[in-house]
């Protein structure tokens, strides 16, 4: 919702080209999007790492387990806010990027796929080795697949502007 660019000299949503940007019905639904914006996905994982954070020292309680154990039960006792981390990173991937200009997507997708195999290849957080080991692949068919569709990408440019890409 606020990703715009202009065309012709007027600021279109860049997901809906329709919508101009900028104009009296677009500030009046912008509250709107910063709520749910804040709500979603900052306010709900802030939400679940309190509740998390309290009862950090009761979480082998039959009481928390039954009430939180979806969001630590899979992990290592130590990284029991693994739940969160991961909800964030989902969030920077599918929803963040897509207000980020075109140009740093991929690079804001590299750092965020790096930063979490990173965390994962030095904590090991899951508590099934073979769902630590799917984990592992699956961020490496994403890291390929970003930087794949980066390439494309600057193929594309150099052949829009007739230019010669050696790879």
């Amino acid at each position: 919702y606020v990703n715009c660019t202009e065309i012709d000299g007027v600021a279109r949503l860049v997901s809906d080209l329709t919508v101009v940007c900028y104009n009296s019905q677009w500030w009046s639904s912008f509250p709107l999007w910063l709520a749910a914006f804040l709500v979603y996905p900052v306010g709900i994982p802030m939400m679940l790492f309190v509740s998390l954070w309290q009862n950090k020292t009761r979480l082998r309680e039959h009481r928390i387990q039954q009430k939180l154990g979806f969001l630590y039960g899979t992990y290592r006792r130590s990284v029991w806010w693994f739940e969160i981390y991961d909800m964030i990173t989902k969030f920077f991937l599918t929803g963040l990027i897509l207000v980020l200009s075109a140009n740093y997507q991929p690079v804001f997708g590299l750092l965020v796929v790096l930063a979490y195999m990173v965390l994962l290849l030095t904590m090991d957080p899951i508590l099934r080795s073979v769902d630590n080991t799917l984990q592992k692949y699956s961020l490496n068919d994403l890291l390929l697949l970003i930087l794949h569709g980066h390439v494309v990408r600057i193929e594309n440019y150099y052949e829009a502007a007739n230019l010669s890409l050696s790879i």
